[in-house]
């Protein structure tokens, strides 16, 4: 998120370096504010005057001591005082620049002494509450997706763990590869994420098909046409299935094998047809 100058003027002092964790509110830069704040004295001084004319040109008002044009001067008076009132308050508030979120500071754009114009980007902050995941999907897969759908997603990083996402958003036109860029949004409580991160993710699918559910890794080949070793005797066969992802660890066998199949859960790379075995655990 950029966080944006509303004002001009030399930079007092900045707070904040990369990798800095801020909080909404918090005070990022203060800018000189000496000529806007004489503006809001002179302004609220002009209110406070206008509005004590008003209430005594309504009181006459009252008395048929002045006309009515006189009393909507008045009233019109107080209203453009009020306006600039408020227009003051609002510069003057805009000297300080506070942080928008809860995040953390990628990028720091501004430095102290410098003159500042309005509209300028000071810092860019990474909500880290909540990150975002890009996956890029392939023509033939970008179907089989939609907002909302979960997915599991694995961080190189953090070798073993898995986060759990949603999809926020999907493009309607490929890259030049080919590839749809699909927004995957996860939390990210602990502030353990960063940007620039980089992983996979397992969309999960919503399946009424039955069938039987095995570990992912008894599959050889892709998910959607692999193959599974079955166990026939001291030796193994290969088997071709029809499965479907459903998560990172788990998938779902609707063709190719039966509930009085044994499955072979491990060591698959070693094996091709009519390998000998030996069972060490069922």
């Amino acid at each position: 998120m950029k966080v944006l100058s509303e004002t001009s003027g030399k930079v007092l002092s900045v707070s904040g370096n990369i990798g800095d964790r801020v909080y909404a509110g918090q005070t990022l830069v203060a800018v000189e504010k000496e000529v806007i704040e004489s503006q809001y004295q002179l302004a609220k001084a002009n209110l406070e005057n206008a509005e004590k004319d008003f209430e005594r040109y309504t009181n006459l008002a009252d008395g048929e001591a002045i006309t009515q044009q006189q009393l909507e001067a008045a009233k019109l008076k107080y209203q453009n005082a009020q306006t600039q009132f408020t227009l003051s308050k609002k510069q003057l508030e805009n000297t300080t620049i506070r942080s928008p979120v809860n995040g953390v500071i990628s990028k720091r754009l501004i430095e102290e002494g410098s003159f500042l114009m309005s509209s300028i980007p000071v810092f860019l902050i990474s909500e880290q509450n909540r990150m975002v995941f890009i996956v890029n999907v392939a023509e033939k897969d970008i179907l089989k997706l939609s907002a909302g759908q979960k997915a599991d997603i694995s961080i190189d990083a953090f070798s073993g763990k898995l986060f759990s996402g949603s999809i926020r958003g999907i493009s309607v036109i490929p890259d030049l590869s080919g590839r749809y860029t699909v927004e995957t949004v996860l939390n990210n409580p602990d502030g353990k994420l960063r940007s620039g991160m980089s992983g996979q993710a397992v969309f999960v699918h919503e399946v009424n098909e039955s069938g039987f559910v095995i570990p992912r890794k008894c599959i050889t080949g892709s998910v959607r046409d692999g193959r599974v070793f079955i166990v026939h005797g001291d030796s193994v066969m290969s088997r071709q299935v029809k499965a479907l992802s459903l998560n990172q660890t788990e998938a779902l066998v609707m063709e190719g094998i039966t509930e009085t199949d044994r499955i072979v859960l491990s060591g698959q790379i070693n094996l091709q047809e009519g390998s000998k075995v030996r069972i060490i655990n069922q």
